[in-house]
């Protein structure tokens, strides 16, 4: 399955789930990048990520949030990869619950990595950028993700989403 198809139908089972609840059970089995994507330790995921250059610092953003999923490490999301509004809908423990469910669905000792970032358009504090992810050597997959700038860094931009499903690209 295609990491951003898998992100959906993961994404789609935490919806605007908070704590500990039926659904996310189901959720906790099987979470998605994330990345998507997008928790208070470091400098903000790397000195890329604050380039001047869009693209450097999108990329420097994707390499810490697959990074950050392929550890495990929700936290780190949360503090470094996304705004600091994302933890108005989601808390550390949905946010691992996630990203748990995620790294759950993905074959035994497969990682992420980011093949790479391209069609960057900036329009003021906001990106979108066609980012290319591999599922450990497996044809990687595009997913269109919105950015936004965050102080001097850019992060996965996390608005308009419920609960913690921001964290995984799709």
């Amino acid at each position: 399955m295609r990491v951003s198809a898998r992100a959906a139908t993961i994404a789609s089972g935490c919806h605007g789930v908070r704590g500990n609840r039926p659904g996310l059970a189901l959720v906790a089995a099987g979470a998605a990048l994330a990345i998507v994507a997008g928790a208070g330790c470091g400098s903000g995921g790397g000195s890329g990520a604050t380039s001047s250059d869009p693209t450097t610092a999108i990329t420097a953003r994707m390499n810490s949030l697959l990074s950050h999923i392929n550890d495990g490490d929700a936290k780190a999301i949360l503090d470094n990869d996304v705004p600091p509004s994302a933890r108005r809908t989601c808390n550390d423990q949905d946010a691992k619950n996630t990203i748990d469910a995620l790294r759950q669905s993905l074959p035994a000792g497969a990682r992420l990595s980011l093949s790479g970032v391209s069609d960057v358009n900036v329009v003021g504090n906001r990106a979108t950028a066609t980012v290319m992810i591999d599922e450990s050597g497996q044809q990687p997959q595009p997913a269109s993700l919105a950015f936004v700038k965050s102080g001097s860094s850019w992060k996965l931009d996390t608005s308009g989403q419920s609960g913690c499903d921001g964290l995984i690209p799709h």
